[in-house]
């Protein structure tokens, strides 16, 4: 996917996921592994964890307590709003 996308010309920022604890150490080891491994080797920034800040807070979730709410996805905007902002700057435009 990244590579398609790169492919039309776009930048890309890959944003990870990390694996809920139920799902057990075996799965979590390699789950949390695919997003680092893929930023490396597509050479894309990477915000590690997308629910960074949001996760965890009920205030922040859906009834479920895994998707954010509104205002969890506002937390979210401003915790990679950064990055964002660095690779935009970075860009050269032609």
């Amino acid at each position: 996917m990244i590579s398609i996308i790169q492919a039309h010309g776009a930048h890309v920022i890959l944003t990870g996921m990390l694996s809920l604890p139920k799902n057990g150490p075996n799965y979590i080891v390699g789950f949390n592994n695919i997003y680092p491994d893929q930023a490396r080797a597509r050479h894309v920034p990477l915000y590690p964890f997308f629910l960074q800040g949001v996760y965890g807070h009920p205030s922040l979730m859906m009834s479920d307590k895994e998707h954010p709410n509104a205002a969890g996805v506002v937390r979210m905007v401003t915790g990679i709003a950064p990055l964002v902002e660095r690779c935009l700057n970075s860009m050269r435009f032609a």
